[in-house]
């Protein structure tokens, strides 16, 4: 593995947990997480709030990387998840997310899909 794939795992860990604070430790601070398209989705700052209440209306959420890519610093999911009570999205959603990685956290997240 590589510290790319370790902090990785360790926020999937986390989310799948409903760890807030475990899952905001993975972050850098000037993080930045948009869409495909490069609309601003979150920074840190909004994390909290934005994951926090996930976590908390989500109480059967599951989860599984179903593939990986890993190209240097940037970790590439297919995620499956299951129980996510998010009122823009159904109860199971499958999604591809890039995560780039410097200095050991996670400071770039692109959501490609998301259905």
């Amino acid at each position: 593995m590589s510290e790319a794939t370790d902090i990785v795992d360790r926020q999937v860990d986390a989310y799948l947990a409903r760890d807030l604070e475990g899952f905001l430790s993975c972050y850098s601070p000037d993080v930045t997480i948009s869409d495909f398209e490069g609309n601003l989705v979150a920074d840190f700052n909004g994390m909290r709030e934005q994951y926090g209440r996930l976590f908390r209306e989500s109480p059967d959420l599951t989860g599984r990387i179903v593939n990986r890519m890993v190209v240097g610093d940037t970790v590439a999911d297919e995620e499956e998840l299951h129980g996510f009570k998010h009122p823009e999205y159904p109860s199971d959603v499958h999604a591809a997310v890039a995560y780039h990685v410097r200095n050991g956290k996670i400071d770039r997240v692109v959501f490609l899909s998301i259905e």
